[in-house]
């Protein structure tokens, strides 16, 4: 299921705004396409601005190429040896169907963000951290979910320790993936929305309105 759409992706790449998928599976989006509020922002105010420089990352944003893959793990906030193993044991994927995933222990179906936050959940049950827990206890939480640096970080920022304390570690971890898993869905909401634009536009007579 790849987040961009055959249409739109060409449109994207002739205008500079998308890179094609890396050997990792990741692409470089412009964010004023990210989803369609940002381009509503980018007519508002200008930002982010045009830019053909696909290194900036005020101007472009990592996305995985497809929804469900191992680098949508890795974009969800797991370190790559951990998303690896993930996928490794869960590509049982249910007949017909392209977001859910059998359990090749029980038979179980279950869609891919149960998946994706199931694993911090059982890793990180038995060592969850709260408010009464050191920053150490904290960050050994995260290793034992298999949380990447970038992503610890973020969480434990001093800046909003405050916040943090508000919810256990593993509670923070499973809505930062279901936030993150949210967000690709609105990529992927919004390549949608351009491909009906494009192929009404591609089936129009012409030189009509």
């Amino acid at each position: 299921m790849s987040i961009l759409q055959p249409l739109d992706t060409a449109a994207l790449l002739d205008a500079g705004l998308v890179t094609p998928p890396s050997s990792t599976g990741t692409r470089r989006l412009h964010r004023r396409r990210v989803n369609n509020l940002s381009e509503i922002l980018h007519d508002l105010t200008g930002s982010p601005p045009l830019s053909t420089d696909f290194t900036d990352d005020n101007c472009f944003a990592a996305i995985p190429d497809v929804l469900l893959s191992e680098t949508a793990l890795r974009n969800l906030g797991y370190r790559p040896d951990i998303a690896a193993d993930m996928w490794t044991r869960r590509v049982d994927w249910a007949p017909g169907s392209t977001t859910r995933v059998t359990d090749p222990d029980d038979g179980l179906i279950f869609s891919f963000l149960e998946f994706a936050t199931g694993h911090a959940h059982g890793r990180g049950r038995d060592m969850d951290a709260t408010f009464e827990n050191t920053p150490q206890e904290w960050h050994a939480c995260l290793d034992a979910c298999g949380i990447n640096s970038e992503t610890q970080e973020a969480l434990m920022d001093p800046l909003y320790a405050d916040i943090r304390e508000s919810a256990s570690c593993v509670d923070w971890i499973i809505d930062t993936i279901e936030l993150r898993f949210r967000a690709l869905q609105q990529v992927r909401a919004a390549s949608l929305d351009r491909e009906r634009i494009l192929q009404e536009a591609s089936t129009r007579p012409s030189g009509s309105e």
